[in-house]
């Protein structure tokens, strides 16, 4: 899962442009099409007695984390309903809103450059009708036509109380400020679980242990 990209050499006062096209599907929460962009790199995690071809390949891979790069940000977003917002809240950012025959679209920007990479950029797009059937057609440059179908269906469900298990990497990986960190965020879900739910703590490296017999 480590994309790797060498650049041959250039001349002085040169620069280049590398363009990554990639699909994915982006979930819908709360009504609010959700994108997340990662843009920092924790170091891979090598057993010490994993001598491997790849593990040394991984180890090699040098982070620097007090070295931040310059960060720029456009999103052009288009969407079938109406967009009612764009919002981050990881990110100061600006939207423009454009409307095209058929299409609704926004261009999204950072407030700003940002050289603070410590955090994931989460963009949250509402839009009118989020859980109606969509589909989106598009014409190649060979003639050819590729469809799309969108569908996110919405449930109400029964209330009834959460039973949660909470699993806690306790191997070598998490040495260190990462499980300092998986320690607050256990915290913090604990005390937001409602009133009346069952939950348990599994811990697991080499064996595992759990906090009650049951939940």
């Amino acid at each position: 899962d480590i994309f790797q990209l060498n650049v041959g050499n250039l001349s002085p006062g040169a620069g280049c442009k590398v363009k990554i096209t990639y699909l994915m599907e982006l979930p819908v929460e709360d009504g609010k099409t959700r994108l997340t962009i990662p843009t920092t790199i924790a170091p891979k995690y090598v057993p010490a007695k994993d001598g491997s071809e790849v593990a040394k390949k991984i180890a090699s891979i040098e982070y620097d984390f007090t070295s931040p790069a310059e960060l720029h940000l456009q999103l052009d977003i288009s969407m079938k309903s109406k967009i009612s917002s764009v919002t981050s809240p990881s990110h100061k950012m600006t939207t423009e809103m454009k409307d095209k025959a058929g299409l609704y679209e926004a261009v999204t920007k950072l407030d700003g450059m940002t050289t603070d990479m410590d955090r994931d950029i989460i963009v949250l797009i509402d839009s009118n009708e989020p859980n109606q059937p969509k589909v989106f057609l598009e014409k190649g440059d060979d003639g050819s036509i590729a469809g799309l179908v969108s569908m996110v269906p919405k449930f109400e469900l029964k209330k009834q109380p959460s039973d949660v298990i909470f699993l806690i990497d306790c191997s070598g990986s998490m040495g260190g400020q990462s499980m300092q960190l998986a320690k607050q965020a256990l915290q913090l879900f604990v005390h937001s679980l409602p009133v009346d739910s069952y939950f348990n703590i599994f811990c697991f490296g080499s064996r595992y242990t759990q906090l009650f017999p049951q939940s």
